[in-house]
């Protein structure tokens, strides 16, 4: 099996890397100006100009700076209105904020076509001092593009939501090199509006941390969003989220201290029922790192018809769970090439779930956490139907394994089946120090069926550990 290298990502991404990563879902979802710009988009902090240029605009540029209209930037002028009167008269044009740190006490509202651009996320501030408000906000306004800035302490002391940078109803929005640091309920968010479809917006290169309620950069109800090379940390919930979205592709992102999930994948509803599935999307070239309490990449409420491939998940409880809560399980998603590593558990998958493959994925060394040093038994694959109606699960070419651990380990742990569930366990290889005296599989209780062979043979192989 062919194991990546799992020590991080080249954060420069070319555009050949791109649509390897994307596949069969490049041509239909990436489209737009900043690919054919091949990613040219600068390294940390970012070249103002192709900044501009990567935002599509074929408008003359006329670069307005907020400083000419008022603006201090010296951390304790309200500079609301000098920002507001240059988005106003920008009228499809550019607003450039120069380095400094900008006070605003009010939303700022980008129209269609308008850019803002900054020095750089570590240069060019801007800091909310009111409270119960969004930072940026661009609602009903298409090829609107923010780039090289950040938004920071946009809180909410209240029941309501505010976010740092709010993305609704648009389409071909570009956000670009931004930083959001210290918001309430989102870090980004892009849809969740009942007056369209947010479509075809894109997350690129930006970094979001301590979100103290909600989750760190989310897509709702919206079709075809792209995050790619993002950083995410220290966020309440999830660090990206996508909640009864189509066509989302989520890259080349790199998640850590996220308390829920690092990566989210979930139908949109209101608890009693989903209105919006999460369908056709696109998981891969992750890094999860971790040191959460619950699951690396996690699926639920009728995740369908998605890929996860060629992620990097660690350090948590789960590397991978899809579960069902009342019964609204995932179906048909293919679970191919990731590497996890250091998981109390690596893959778990419970109650109401059909047509989940997971072929030529990594599993090594779980239960190597500190997250599972009291826990009497390791297990590498726990599939767990509660009863309810799972069948039709592949777990196929898969490399299980735990070279370190003491604590007795199983490799494939079958249970709670119901009447004719078949689940297919087929030509993965095995390598356990401590395997349970009954061997590396489990099947608990007497429904179900469990297919481990090919013909008349056993297609599973068992490797001493001493070759692993």
């Amino acid at each position: 099996m062919n194991i990546r290298n799992t020590n991080g990502w080249n954060r420069k991404i070319d555009r050949r890397a791109l649509l390897t990563s994307l596949g069969m879902f490049g041509v239909g979802m990436v489209g737009g100006n900043w690919l054919s710009k091949e990613l040219e988009l600068g390294d940390e902090g970012g070249d103002v100009v192709n900044a501009a240029a990567a935002a599509g605009s074929e408008a003359k540029l006329s670069w307005l700076n907020v400083k000419s209209f008022g603006a201090k930037g010296n951390n304790k002028t309200d500079d609301t209105a000098a920002f507001q009167k240059a988005l106003k008269q920008a009228g499809g044009g550019v607003v450039y904020v120069p380095r400094g740190t900008y006070v605003i006490s009010d939303t700022l509202q980008l129209k269609g076509n308008t850019s803002l651009i900054g020095d750089g996320k570590a240069l060019s501030i801007i800091r909310m001092k009111a409270r119960g408000k969004d930072g940026i906000r661009i609602i009903d306004a298409n090829q609107a593009y923010v780039g090289h800035i950040q938004i920071r302490d946009v809180l909410n002391p209240g029941e309501a939501e505010s976010h740092g940078f709010n993305i609704m109803s648009g389409k071909h929005v570009v956000l670009e090199h931004c930083q959001a640091f210290n918001c309430d309920n989102t870090g980004i968010r892009i849809g969740f509006d009942h007056r369209g479809v947010t479509e075809d917006c894109k997350v690129l290169f930006c970094e979001v941390s301590k979100v103290v309620e909600g989750s760190g950069i989310e897509v709702i109800r919206a079709d075809g969003a792209v995050v790619l090379g993002c950083t995410v940390a220290e966020c309440a919930q999830h660090g990206i989220r996508i909640c009864g979205a189509k066509r989302a592709t989520v890259s080349y992102n790199t998640l850590s201290y996220n308390n829920q999930s690092d990566i989210s994948i979930q139908g949109f509803g209101d608890g009693q029922d989903v209105s919006h599935r999460a369908e056709r999307f696109l998981v891969s070239h992750n890094q999860c790192k971790g040191g959460g309490q619950n699951a690396g990449i996690m699926l639920f409420n009728y995740a369908n018809n998605g890929v996860v491939s060629e992620n990097v998940v660690q350090n948590n409880v789960v590397g991978i769970e899809a579960y069902a809560p009342k019964q609204r399980g995932n179906y048909d998603v293919s679970f191919t090439n990731n590497v996890i590593m250091q998981c109390q558990t690596g893959i778990r998958v419970l109650g109401t779930q059909k047509r989940l493959y997971f072929k030529q994925n990594a599993i090594m060394d779980f239960g190597l956490n500190e997250l599972a040093k009291n826990t009497a038994q390791l297990t590498g694959i726990d599939i767990n139907g509660l009863g309810e109606s799972l069948n039709h699960i592949f777990v196929e070419h898969n490399s299980i394994t735990n070279a370190w651990s003491e604590t007795v380990q199983i490799a494939v742990k079958v249970r709670e089946l119901k009447g004719n569930a078949q689940i297919w366990i087929r030509h993965n290889q095995v390598a356990l120090r401590k395997p349970l005296s009954a061997g590396w599989l489990q099947h608990l209780g007497n429904e179900g069926t469990i297919i481990t062979r090919v013909g008349n043979e056993e297609s599973n192989v068992m490797i001493p550990i001493e070759n692993v």
